[in-house]
């Protein structure tokens, strides 16, 4: 049976209690991040929006790379894109802590979001969910049942994610501007995405060359190294267990890993809710093995 909501909110905020507890030296990052996120990003320009696990983090790696080169800075500051730039990432209503919301209760906040530049980042479904079962399963150690279970789930499965996603294509008409950015797009051509993005937020004399930098320096494999050697001071940057790759942040981003994970019945389920849910602009038709 999957966790109740109660239940993975205590225990977020427990593990959060316990690593500020265990590692004081965490206080200042949680007290900066708080008086930025009540303070300083009270009224950004641009939103960068996402379900978890979509490569939210390996593109704020790109994106905080290419402005660490442009400022010439050697060190690596997080917070330079809100506080600078007014560039916010969030899940908005698709994230995990307190709780996860039900589908049905996702909306769009039109005070917070209307005439805002609007960056989406979409990724295919299926390997949202086997990404989300890993790092729930072995890095945060909350949820307790198979993928199969996970794909069904009705707080954390397909059907959440599809709401989720086609509630931000509906409200288009919202925004200033809306891109969307597909992480398989993002995978391909990161140069001429990330391109895209710099260009949304403002950007018009882009170096290609610290981009190509950027990219390089922030790769999966390059990120997956400083996760595992310790470099991020940042908690939701350290592995779960440095002893176990799949509890790591950044463990494969693989496109179409789904496939090495899925039943028969799990890929015949996902294809009739993509058939029939999901709008086809994000262009994730149903596919077999």
């Amino acid at each position: 049976m999957a966790i109740h909501p109660i239940t993975f909110c205590m225990k977020n905020c427990i593990d959060k209690l316990l690593k500020i507890v265990s590692d004081w030296r965490l206080l200042p990052f949680y007290i900066k991040t708080y008086i930025l996120n009540t303070l300083t990003y009270s009224n950004p320009e641009t939103y960068i929006i996402s379900y978890p696990k979509c490569g939210r983090t390996w593109l704020r790696m790109i994106l905080v790379m290419y402005y660490s080169n442009s400022i010439h800075s050697d060190s690596i500051d997080f917070s330079y894109l809100e506080s600078h730039l007014g560039v916010v990432f969030e899940h908005d209503q698709s994230t995990w802590v307190p709780f996860p919301r039900k589908p049905e209760k996702i909306s769009i906040n039109k005070s917070k979001y209307a005439n805002k530049k609007i960056v989406f980042l979409a990724r295919d479904p299926r390997d949202i969910l086997v990404s989300s079962w890993y790092h729930l399963t072995y890095r945060e150690k909350i949820y307790k049942d198979p993928l199969s279970e996970f794909i069904k789930d009705p707080l954390l499965g397909i059907k959440k994610i599809v709401v989720f996603m086609n509630r931000w294509l509906d409200a288009k008409e919202l925004f200033h501007e809306l891109l969307i950015v597909r992480y398989e797009d993002l995978k391909q051509n990161p140069e001429l995405v990330i391109v895209k993005i710099l260009n949304l937020i403002g950007e018009t004399n882009i170096d290609k060359h610290k981009l190509q930098t950027a990219i390089q320096n922030a790769s999966l494999d390059n990120m997956r190294k400083m996760e595992s050697d310790g470099k991020f001071k940042i908690p939701w940057l350290k592995p779960g267990n440095k002893k176990d790759k799949r509890s790591f942040k950044t463990r494969k981003g693989m496109i179409g890993d789904w496939k090495n994970h899925f039943s028969e019945s799990d890929i015949e389920y996902t294809n009739q809710i993509l058939s029939k849910l999901l709008s086809p602009e994000f262009g994730y038709e149903k596919n077999n093995r």
